[in-house]
């Protein structure tokens, strides 16, 4: 079963995107995203913040999907992982950006970054970083599977 792992940081460094984002590219196997070009996510993210004066406090949301010893296994490539992604970012793109970057771990696990730009790109607002917030991201997720499989929340 795959499990939801939210990173709890503040994330309100002014290069918090540019951080994570580095790092996600670095790492990752296969990168997407919506309502963003990934290979300027960063920089779009934070043209948004400008647009709207909300350059301060907690840049992003990040999110991971991680898939446990068992699926890994089954999982050949990131390729395989793709269109789980996408309809996980389908989640946010209304409102929006959102990037991912599939993962492979030296113990062999795969799983999936996800960065979410902080304000929306459609009414300025802030991502509510709430219970009610990951509890809809995982129900949503819980959708996407093909069995429908229950997932747990994790918050690191």
């Amino acid at each position: 079963m795959p499990c939801l792992k939210i990173v709890p940081e503040s994330y309100a460094n002014s290069d918090a995107l540019d951080c994570l984002i580095r790092y996600i590219y670095s790492k990752s196997y296969r990168i997407g995203g919506l309502s963003v070009d990934p290979a300027h996510a960063a920089e779009q993210m934070k043209l948004v913040k400008q647009l709207w004066y909300k350059e301060n406090g907690c840049q992003l949301l990040h999110f991971i999907l991680a898939f446990s010893p068992w699926e890994s296994e089954w999982i050949k490539s990131a390729g395989e992982l793709i269109p789980l992604a996408y309809e996980v970012c389908s989640y946010f793109a209304e409102d929006y950006q959102i990037i991912f970057g599939v993962h492979h771990s030296k113990a062999g696990l795969w799983h999936i970054h996800f960065v979410v730009n902080s304000v929306s790109f459609t009414t300025g607002e802030r991502i509510l970083r709430k219970t009610n917030t990951y509890l809809a991201l995982k129900y949503h997720i819980q959708s996407c599977l093909p069995d429908g499989r229950s997932i747990r929340i994790y918050y690191n």
